[in-house]
């Protein structure tokens, strides 16, 4: 009943003109195989180019989320490889405002790649950074081809102060618009190399303790108590920002059988050794009603 119902909404041409087949691979609407033969082909290269730039594009993410800058960077160049930043020219295209000139230059629209790459202001920033973002001689408008060529050809650090670079050039011309504030380009230079610089030993000092961690826990096993013993383990987990912690203990056998486990949780704000404390004591507790 609801299909019959969906056809019968369907408007009648009030021409009562019969249905036509139209071939829509040519203007005169009739097939043929040469246009068929042309349609296959078109449609072959529009898939080999679509997949290769997925390709691009996919090679150029997955190296993006593996360079040791700040998330807030990364969030930056992937706006800016997408064309959407706010910049005058793509705020002109939604009518908020009404002149696209770039507010440092004041000679060109500014699109993405004009306030980042091409701007007189933007070019001495590159001038005063290393040579092989110099190199680059890309022109047009779109700032992915730069950022594809760019770090295609350099190693992490570098292609770590290049976006960095490009992001505080953005929050230069930020500054100048709002503030009235222009950053000498020397100056950002240095601060993004010292940046880069910093965050990679963070990142490194971060790794090293966790790779230290890791082989500690590996080495930790537990021990079986000696024949006629039993052993018990604790530990606590601890949930400052909710202000509550958990506590768990378990009792084994020289076999490794378990005789008795305990787990409850304990509203209030502890520092870690006073949760450790209170973990054994809970232990201590479960061990006396079991009469050990």
């Amino acid at each position: 009943m609801e299909e019959i119902e969906v056809i019968n909404t369907i408007p009648i041409s009030h021409t009562n003109q019969p249905d036509v087949q139209i071939w829509r691979g040519n203007r005169s609407g009739e097939f043929s195989v040469r246009s068929a033969y042309h349609l296959a082909v078109e449609l072959e290269g529009r898939t080999v180019s679509e997949c290769s730039k997925q390709v691009k594009e996919s090679s150029l993410w997955k190296t993006l989320w593996h360079l040791p800058i700040s998330n807030a960077g990364k969030n930056f160049f992937c706006r800016a490889c997408h064309n959407v930043l706010p910049t005058k020219d793509n705020l002109l295209r939604r009518k908020v405002i009404k002149e696209p000139f770039c507010p440092i230059c004041e000679r060109e629209p500014e699109t993405v790649m004009h306030a980042i790459w091409s701007c007189l202001a933007a070019t001495d920033v590159w001038g005063c950074s290393k040579k092989v973002f110099q190199k680059c001689a890309i022109e047009g408008n779109d700032f992915m081809l730069v950022a594809e060529f760019i770090l295609g050809r350099c190693g992490k650090e570098d292609a770590a102060l290049f976006i960095h670079l490009a992001h505080q050039i953005w929050m230069r011309r930020n500054k100048w618009v709002h503030e009235g504030n222009f950053i000498n380009p020397n100056v950002l230079t240095k601060e993004a190399q010292a940046y880069v610089h910093e965050f990679q030993k963070v990142n490194e000092l971060a790794t090293s303790a966790t790779d230290e961690n890791v082989n500690k826990n590996e080495n930790v096993k537990w021990s079986a108590p000696t024949q006629g013993w039993l052993k018990v383990n604790w530990d606590v987990a601890i949930d400052k920002a909710g202000g509550r912690m958990g506590i768990g203990a378990i009792v084994r056998e020289e076999k490794g059988n378990v005789i008795a486990t305990m787990c409850k949780t304990q509203s209030g704000s502890f520092e870690p050794t006073m949760g450790e404390a209170l973990a054994s004591f809970h232990a201590a507790i479960l061990c006396r009603d079991l009469g050990i």
